[in-house]
């Protein structure tokens, strides 16, 4: 987990943050001492004021190293502040100029007290609560704390006593919503001794017992007890509070994408805080501005595994989010259409194309009648629903919807904004399937210049337009280029997202079939069947890529002599993809070809001549209705050279 406390100077550094908050809350809590008089109430008012911006300006001095984040949340503070002083400072000069002082402070108090004791709490809000969760959610338990700045037997006043034990309630109230959350029970006992720091444990859940030494430095919230606890907020009304707290946390941490290898560490570190939170949610009838936090949270962490290849617990996430949201998402059609494109991008990275491409088609009608057609919403829904269809075969329907995507970002955002090169990206692909090799390579090369000024190097978006300019190259045999490409891509790929996810395990099956057409037979066959282990494992039998990286296997055990192995992985494939796709799909029928080829060449004449007449014919029948096939002529030109080598060997 990222380590904030490293990041901001190490753990006396934490440790100073946390004392200034409490002293932010003590100040804060002591406002109502002066509610029995006017001027007192705006002196203490002033008071307060001076004390956060010290308390600010003291953070940013002793802690040197501030991150960006740290650094937007004390900015947030801060114009709280400020804009306390600015209604402060004005009426200080009039009230000291002015006679009937207390009369005029006491209608100041009147007209300003909720304003001002809104700013307070949001400053409160933003700054102690927060700042505790993320000092809470960055600590690791490995490490211990050696230094505090308030001694343990300090002699304390009862309300900031008080005060101290609401802030560790806060403290590990929060915590309850994260992933077998770790409470840093040392830090809080030096901070503000062990009984209390026992009292206000004891008081929060009565069933904990702990060593009044407190010799662990960190209490770990496992799953049974963070489901009492929970059980017990959502039916306090401060339970909403906590959660809105623990929302603030993963918000400042969170990112909202995941194409860099920083954005995808921190993903890892806190996903499933993230999803506990997004899971605790559900129990709560929540208030519309909490629920749009909890659905864009959602939304993210589905970015973010799909960037893992977690597929199957998107789909999971969003069918119990959307079972217990229903109305709220049927209010909201943005937020709805967002979370259903995630979906189908799940289902199809699943090989599940049949359902995805059901509900793509549903999500582009609501977005296009909510939105218009000029969109960028409704565009990302027609981009989706155009590589669908590619997965089902249907190129020229892919063509027509990537198509007009293409034409649509350019008019709308310009030839050289990120979704116009990735949606030029995705039309190229398109290309290379109907066998348009260089109109393919031009999108694919224009692509990648493009995205490589807009974007950092090694972006994740990126290296998927360098991987389908590498394969584009391999097609046009331009072998070396093409590895060039793939071993950048899958190194790349390694260092990112890790050695075992699905986009990096598909750029190893590409380096693959590459170096095997340089002649490194034997490590590409060592790489390929790697490959297809990790896949299958990965995603099932029936996974597109699975079967793609068999037919790539076999292909490299023919050059390399093993053809008796390379028909036998041939034909235990093709089954298998005639179930997933079907006979007449375009990867069935050059599957087929290959095996014909295969057999053609192990002297299997008649069993060769079969499959290519069942071949030619079926391309045949889709040349009446979709644009003319480059591959018929080709199978065509081997039939006949199969028929004249049956007809030689029977008059031999």
């Amino acid at each position: 987990m990222a380590e904030l406390l490293t990041v901001v100077g190490g753990v006396a550094a934490g440790t100073q943050l946390f004392h200034y908050g409490m002293k932010t809350l003590a100040a804060a809590a002591a406002l109502p001492r002066y509610s029995r008089h006017s001027p007192e109430i705006v002196n203490g008012w002033t008071e307060q004021v001076a004390a956060m911006l010290h308390c600010l300006d003291t953070m940013q001095q002793q802690i040197g190293n501030l991150d960006s984040t740290m650094v937007r949340l004390l900015d947030l503070c801060r114009k709280d502040a400020v804009a306390l002083l600015a209604i402060l400072l004005p009426s200080q000069s009039q009230l000291r100029l002015r006679k009937h002082r207390r009369l005029r402070k006491l209608v100041f108090v009147l007209r300003k007290e909720r304003e001002i004791e809104t700013l307070i709490k949001t400053f409160d809000q933003k700054f102690t609560r927060t700042m505790l969760s993320l000092l809470w959610l960055s600590s690791n338990p490995s490490e211990h704390v050696t230094q505090a700045n308030l001694k343990a037997n300090q002699v304390i006043s009862q309300q900031d006593r008080t005060q101290l034990i609401k802030t560790i309630e806060d403290v590990i109230s929060t915590a309850s919503f994260f992933d077998d959350s770790y409470v840093p029970v040392e830090l809080l006992a030096k901070l503000t001794g062990p009984a209390m720091l026992s009292e206000a444990l004891s008081a929060l859940v009565a069933c904990m017992s702990f060593d009044p030494t407190f010799s662990p430095s960190y209490v770990k919230l496992n799953t049974n007890l963070r489901q009492r606890m929970q059980s017990q907020l959502s039916v306090s009304l401060g339970g909403q509070v906590y959660l809105n707290h623990a929302l603030d946390a993963l918000y400042s941490r969170f990112p909202t994408t995941f194409t860099h290898q920083r954005t995808v560490r921190i993903g890892r570190e806190l996903h499933l805080h993230v999803l506990s939170t997004v899971s605790a949610a559900s129990g709560y009838s929540l208030e519309r501005d909490i629920f749009s936090r909890v659905a864009s949270l959602t939304f993210y962490v589905c970015r973010y595994l799909l960037a893992a290849g977690r597929y199957t617990v998107i789909s999971r996430l969003l069918s119990t989010f959307r079972r217990r949201f229903f109305a709220e998402l049927r209010a909201d059609i943005n937020i709805d259409t967002r979370l259903r494109g995630k979906e189908c991008v799940a289902l199809k990275l699943q090989g599940n194309v049949s359902d995805a491409l059901r509900i793509s088609r549903d999500n582009y009608h609501s977005r296009r009648e909510a939105f218009g057609i000029m969109n960028e919403i409704t565009i990302y829904g027609l981009n989706n629903q155009g590589l669908l269809y590619h997965a089902t075969g249907d190129y020229a329907s892919a063509n027509q919807c990537l198509g007009e995507a293409l034409d649509m970002h350019a008019k709308m955002q310009g030839n050289d904004h990120p979704d116009t090169l990735i949606t030029a990206n995705n039309l190229g692909i398109i290309f290379q399937s109907q066998g348009r090799y260089d109109d393919a390579n031009l999108l694919f090369s224009r692509s990648l210049v493009g995205m490589t000024c807009a974007c950092e190097q090694d972006c994740l978006d990126v290296l998927a337009a360098r991987s389908n300019l590498g394969t584009s190259m391999h097609l046009q045999k331009r072998y070396h280029e093409a590895r060039s490409h793939h071993q950048y891509v899958y190194e790349r790929r390694c260092n990112i997202l890790g050695p075992e996810i699905h986009e990096t395990i598909k750029s190893k099956a590409n380096l693959a079939i590459t170096i095997n057409e340089l002649g490194d037979h034997e490590q590409a066959e060592k790489m390929c069947r790697e490959a297809a282990r990790s896949l299958e494992t990965e995603l099932g039998h029936l996974h597109p890529d699975v079967l793609k990286t068999h037919i790539n296997l076999a292909a490299i055990l023919f050059d390399r002599g093993k053809y008796t192995e390379a028909e036998d992985t041939i034909r235990t494939t093709l089954p298998m993809m005639d179930e997933k796709y079907g006979p007449t799909h375009p990867r069935t029928l050059r599957a087929l070809e290959f095996r014909a080829t295969l057999l053609h060449h192990m002297g299997s004449l008649s069993a060769a001549f079969a499959i290519m007449t069942q071949l030619v014919q079926v391309q045949r029948e889709r040349t009446s209705y979709a644009p003319p096939n480059p591959d018929l002529q080709r199978n065509f030109d081997h039939m006949k050279e199969l028929e004249a080598d049956i007809e030689r060997s029977h008059s031999l």
